[in-house]
């Protein structure tokens, strides 16, 4: 028989596990200090292994950019292309 394992952080509330706003960044903080997946540290800090997203949308709402987002730069391309008389 599986036995489920109980939430390491948060406080249950009508069967919904609820983080405060600390908890979180700890949870954020250490997937970015870490070369682990977002999956690996909710499970370790939650004991649940499905994080659907939580933390990505965590980071979102705080306003925390994501270790592995690449940032694009078109519109110094298109200047380059400009300066140098390219036609686009």
């Amino acid at each position: 028989m599986k036995v489920k394992s109980k939430a390491i952080l948060g406080k249950w509330v009508e069967n919904r596990l609820f983080l405060s706003k600390e908890q979180k960044r700890m949870i954020i903080d250490d997937y970015l200090s870490g070369k682990e997946t977002k999956q690996a540290v909710y499970e370790r800090h939650t004991g649940y292994k499905n994080e659907h997203g939580k933390i990505s949308k965590w980071m979102k709402q705080l306003g925390i950019n994501d270790k592995s987002q690449k940032s694009n730069n078109f519109v110094n391309m298109a200047k380059q292309k400009k300066e140098k008389g390219q036609r686009f």
